[in-house]
């Protein structure tokens, strides 16, 4: 059995104040093989989260107000996303064994879960799911916790949204 991945200076678990600030990481990796040669984005997400994040009536806007489908899919968005002391064990795990830079996007709550914010691109459309009018696209997965000993506490994925441009007729 890994070791735990130490938490770093200032991340203490449970000292993020989960109902104000929420973290959307992704890396940024070169592509090596292929003709679609350059850069990549990666984008991590909690799986399979047991407990809420938190109170999901501070955390989404208008919370209360929607009818139940929107909400359990507005509950799923937000618990893909992770507190601040998640972050630091995944940005900490990432860099330690896989060499890879993590940054983030931060967010304050209440997050929008019905109107797309295009900065973030939260709401209905997550990062991943865009898709351009003229492209093709194809969602791919990375289970990091398929990693041979893994060992954050807790499931991540990482998705990048592979995009073929079609051929056109002359």
């Amino acid at each position: 059995m890994p070791a735990p991945v130490p938490i770093p200076p200032g991340a203490a678990a449970g000292t993020s104040a989960p109902d104000r600030k929420l973290y959307l990481p992704y890396s940024t990796l070169p592509v090596l093989v292929g003709p679609g040669r350059g850069k990549i984005t990666f984008h991590w997400f909690r799986v399979d989260r047991t407990e809420p994040i938190g109170d999901y009536a501070r955390l989404i806007l208008g919370y209360r107000a929607l009818a139940e489908d929107a909400a359990r899919r507005a509950e799923r968005l937000v618990d893909e996303l992770f507190r601040e002391d998640e972050f630091h064990l995944l940005r900490t795990y990432l860099e330690s064994r896989h060499g890879v830079e993590v940054r983030t996007g931060m967010l304050t709550t209440p997050l929008t879960s019905v109107k797309p914010d295009t900065s973030t691109r939260l709401g209905t459309l997550r990062p991943w799911h865009m898709e351009g009018a003229e492209e093709a696209s194809e969602i791919l997965l990375h289970r990091l916790t398929d990693d041979e000993n893994y060992g954050l506490p807790f499931a991540v994925w990482g998705a990048y949204l592979s995009t073929t441009r079609p051929s056109r007729a002359v």
